[in-house]
């Protein structure tokens, strides 16, 4: 419903405001329709949703603290890292074939609540980076170039980033480092000649769920 408020169409446009009321109401009617053919799996789903989004009470606040936690460790694991930054012994690294393997390069997508979850995740990343920039120790500091190296492109698919941002802000997202884009990396995958940009964004104009990622709150 604040979604189809008049007042988000000074945010958005004439256009983009007139073409989501009707997908608006062509989904939630679709919605209506899953609920009651099948229940189980649409209310499974958007638990989980409203879970992440919008936790509630401590058992649930750990959830969402495990999930992200769990999601920072791998991605540093596989640059043979722990969440301090410092390297893994052989043991604890990952294993291709049963031998100790580390990433040089990784590539991040996410799709849907996904982009979510890693967005909050990659922000603790860079958030924890530059703080053991200014106060880490020397294996810390190499560990922090490494992940800079390494992590090259981030990539998100169908995200509900925007809309997130406009309904549940700061509840649901955390702040994103001041920082310039461009600057967080040593650069990425570039696109093109001199550009510095390795987050892209699809989404279909179409999609009542995605969209382009405008609002202020997000990087």
């Amino acid at each position: 419903l604040k979604l189809l408020s008049p007042k988000v169409l000074w945010e958005v446009g004439l256009f983009a405001w007139l073409t989501y009321i009707p997908l608006q109401i062509v989904a939630l009617v679709v919605l209506i329709v899953l609920l009651i053919r099948y229940p189980r799996i649409i209310s499974g789903y958007l638990a989980d949703v409203r879970l992440y989004l919008d936790p509630r009470g401590i058992i649930e606040n750990a959830i969402v603290q495990n999930i992200d936690e769990r999601v920072g460790e791998t991605f540093l694991r596989m640059l043979g890292l722990d969440w301090n930054f410092r390297p893994l012994s052989e043991a604890k690294r990952l294993t291709v074939q049963g031998v100790p393997f580390t990433f040089t390069r990784i590539i991040w997508i996410a799709h849907s609540l996904g982009t979510v979850i890693s967005y909050n995740v990659v922000s603790d990343l860079f958030t924890r980076a530059e703080e053991l920039e200014r106060t880490g120790d020397v294996r810390q500091k190499k560990g922090v170039a490494l992940f800079r190296a390494g992590f090259r492109r981030f990539i998100t698919l169908g995200s509900p980033l925007d809309k997130v941002a406009f309904l549940f802000g700061e509840k649901a997202l955390r702040p994103w480092p001041r920082k310039d884009r461009s600057t967080l990396l040593e650069g990425g995958d570039n696109p093109g000649p001199g550009e510095k940009e390795w987050w892209i964004n699809f989404y279909h104009v179409l999609d009542p769920v995605s969209g382009a990622l405008s609002h202020p709150m997000i990087c």
